[in-house]
């Protein structure tokens, strides 16, 4: 049996390596800019991190400065952006093609750890970890971003107050 947490993971990594297969498709960053000196890395360099590999040009600026925040706050934190941010710059330099970038045996354990725990964070709007697991947004989460047409996301209401009280029309 595969875990909720495995298939996140696994998707995660799927997700971005496909979205990858259409390269004319969006001006989602390609190439990540020269890495900065760790005590330099900002959030830019995080936002810019996110928009490569989220394949997602546009990312809720509160959500990306909520992640940012809870991330720096870790004690390994901005080592790990710097890190990962620094080895895909370094591939994308040796000409590495975005496809065998994001494949999971492109990066030690501890990286590709790093990466689909923020790729989780980025599509489910929440961010686990040992310490906290907090909820920071549903709305502006990518997979519900994605459903929003099907499925509102949760703790979201799109009508009125005590619209749910109200038998649909067709019954009426």
């Amino acid at each position: 049996m595969i875990s909720r947490r495995h298939f996140l993971y696994s998707a995660s990594f799927s997700l971005a390596a496909l979205a990858g297969i259409l390269p004319g498709c969006s001006v989602v960053p390609r190439y990540l800019n020269t890495p900065p000196k760790l005590e330099q890395f900002s959030f830019s360099h995080f936002e810019e991190l996110s928009k490569f590999l989220t394949f997602s040009v546009y990312l809720n600026p509160d959500l990306s400065h909520e992640i940012y925040k809870l991330i720096s706050e870790e004690p390994w934190g901005t080592q790990h952006l710097h890190q990962v941010y620094s080895k895909i710059y370094e591939m994308n330099k040796k000409g590495i093609s975005i496809n065998e970038i994001l494949k999971p045996k492109s990066f030690n354990k501890g990286e590709a750890w790093f990466i689909s725990h923020l790729l989780m964070t980025w599509y489910t709007g929440i961010y686990f970890h040992t310490k906290i697991n907090k909820a920071i947004s549903f709305q502006h989460a990518l997979m519900y971003r994605k459903l929003s047409h099907i499925r509102q996301p949760p703790t979201y209401c799109g009508g009125t107050p005590g619209f749910w009280a109200k038998p649909p029309s067709e019954l009426s």
